[in-house]
């Protein structure tokens, strides 16, 4: 279940998106920790200028709806056009840690997909990292297909 997000709770989540992205971004970017640290705040920044007051962004708890009804994570989506459709992108989905393969996150897309077609979004879109597995398999299973992929090949020496 979506509960929109408080302010307080808002920088409790803002501080845990930026430290896992920037954690998340490592293997990619081959940044140190402090440089993913700097992007991902800086990043953080630029998309969400107003915090949770940003136009067009939705800033969510996500809650069990059986059993206490605790705060098992989070859900940040924002709404934007690309030639002349109208789009969400998920920026963040979180599960906290003891929460997780549990269904939450698949629950917390279906709620999103459904305020997507509330708001008269085309599409959902989101990125994940490709050493993500779990989360490539979480999409898959939702009903979420690539649209573009980028690859690697590292030239380092093997050593």
């Amino acid at each position: 279940m979506l509960v929109p997000m408080s302010q307080s709770i808002f920088e409790a989540f803002k501080a845990e998106a930026i430290a896992e992205h920037a954690r998340d971004s490592r293997p990619s970017t081959g940044l140190s920790a402090e440089e993913a640290l700097e992007h991902a705040t800086a990043d953080f920044g630029r998309l969400a200028p107003l915090g949770i007051a940003t136009p067009g962004h939705y800033f969510f708890c996500i809650h069990e709806e059986q059993e206490t009804g605790a705060e098992v994570g989070y859900l940040w989506i924002a709404v934007f056009e690309q030639d002349r459709l109208k789009l969400g992108y998920i920026y963040e989905l979180m599960v906290q840690p003891q929460f997780r393969r549990r269904g939450y996150a698949a629950a917390a897309l279906r709620d999103a997909e459904a305020l997507a077609r509330e708001l008269g979004l085309s599409a959902l879109r989101l990125h994940t990292f490709g050493h993500n597995l779990a989360a490539l398999a979480l999409y898959r299973k939702i009903g979420f297909e690539p649209i573009n992929v980028v690859m690697q090949k590292s030239l380092e020496a093997r050593r």
